[in-house]
């Protein structure tokens, strides 16, 4: 009995001191990193005019659910906007935000670590650390959902922090403030 004690103590221990492999990143993080990385190379090109360029527009429409993050931008106002008026936030959105990742192009792909994944039926969230500055890091987390096949962001936590609901209260606020004419004004503005 003492025998098989030992020799289990041992097996353990064995186990624990074997160097751990690292852990296999599953379908959603893979197509993430794809995505990131040629997201990146294709934003350094326009950071000097702070315009994404046709290539990563269609980049970004491949990466990213403009509908979806319109609709929950808006919130309860989408609702009350006929097609032409959803089509035209859209516009005006999308290039709000595409505005912002030009932003980030001094962020190399390579720098970010991809560190945990969580898949529950058709949604999917992919944790994410990028050094901003010495000693340093930001955490992003990027919300996303299956479309016809393919994992689409439609949100991204900046350190725990919605964009979406970030932008969201300030479309709020414009809207009861000035109208939601006042909010198209507004996007409609120079950046």
């Amino acid at each position: 009995m003492r025998y098989r004690v030992s020799l289990l103590f041992v097996f353990l221990a064995s186990l624990l001191l074997l160097p751990l492999a690292p852990a296999r990143a599953g379908e959603v993080t893979e197509q993430l990193k794809l995505d990131v990385s040629r997201m990146f190379d294709t934003v350094q090109g326009g950071r000097r005019d702070r315009r994404v360029s046709d290539e990563g527009r269609a980049l970004l429409a491949q990466m990213f659910d403009w509908d979806e993050m319109g609709q929950r931008a808006l919130g309860r106002y989408w609702r009350e906007r006929t097609e032409d008026e959803r089509e035209q936030f859209l516009r005006l959105f999308r290039g709000l935000v595409e505005a912002q990742i030009v932003g980030l192009g001094r962020v190399n792909a390579t720098d970010i670590q991809y560190v945990a994944e969580s898949v529950q039926a058709d949604t999917a969230a992919v944790d994410t650390r990028v050094p901003s500055g010495p000693g340093r890091e930001m955490q992003l987390e990027y919300r996303l959902q299956r479309r016809d096949g393919r994992w689409l962001v439609y949100d991204v936590l900046v350190n725990h922090l919605s964009l979406l609901n970030h932008y969201r209260a300030q479309f709020q606020q414009i809207i009861k403030v000035a109208s939601y004419s006042g909010l198209i004004e507004k996007l409609s503005g120079p950046r």
